[in-house]
C-alpha cells in the first residue's frame, strides 16, 4: 500500500469533479477547481496518516476530523465520492486504497465517554495533534488557510455559528 507524492496527486486530473461541484454547490468552476486541489491535499494527508498509524508511530491524531472550518473540504469530498468510478480509481492509484468517509465529529466519536470537561479536553488535544500533523506535512500556510481562509472563501458551505 503506497501513497503517491503530493505533487503527482495534485497534478492528476478529474475534470468532471469540478464541473459537478459547480453545478451542485453553486460555485464557480475556478472556485471548485481550487477547492478540489485542497481536498486532494486532505485525502493525501488521510492516506499518510493511515500508513503512519499502522506503523505504530506515536503522537498522531486519531484522524483528520472535519472541524467546522474544514466544512468546504468535506462538501467537496462528498462531490468526489459521488463520482464513484473516478473516486475509486483515484484512491487506488494515488492513495494506496479507498479512503472511507466516516461522518462522525469528535464529539460524536467520543460522546458519552467521560464528563463534558473531559470531552472538551479530548477534543482540544485532538485538534492540537491534527494541526501539528497538517503543519508538519503540508506546511503552516496550508494549516492557516484551512482553518481561516477556507471559511472566508467558501462561506456558503460553512455551518452557521
Amino acid at each position: 500500500m503506497e501513497v503517491s507524492s503530493l505533487a503527482d496527486i495534485l497534478a492528476s486530473r478529474q475534470p468532471e469533479v469540478a464541473r459537478i461541484c459547480a453545478l451542485k454547490l453553486k460555485l464557480s468552476t475556478d472556485d471548485c477547481a481550487h477547492l478540489f486541489l485542497e481536498t486532494k491535499k486532505f485525502l493525501w494527508l488521510q492516506a499518510r496518516l493511515r500508513i503512519e498509524s499502522k506503523s505504530g508511530a506515536q503522537g498522531l491524531p486519531r484522524g483528520i476530523f472535519m472541524f467546522d472550518a474544514l466544512q468546504p473540504l468535506d462538501e467537496m469530498w462528498h462531490q468526489f465520492i459521488l463520482c464513484t468510478e473516478s473516486y475509486m480509481e483515484f484512491c487506488d492509484r494515488f492513495l494506496g486504497g479507498y479512503i472511507h468517509h466516516q461522518p462522525l465529529s469528535l464529539v460524536e466519536h467520543y460522546g458519552g465517554k467521560g464528563s463534558d470537561d473531559e470531552l472538551k479536553a479530548t477534543v482540544r488535544g485532538e485538534l492540537v495533534l491534527q494541526c501539528r500533523y497538517i503543519a508538519n506535512h503540508l506546511g503552516p500556510d496550508t494549516l492557516e488557510y484551512w482553518y481561516k481562509g477556507l471559511a472566508r472563501r467558501y462561506a456558503t458551505l460553512c455551518p452557521v455559528n
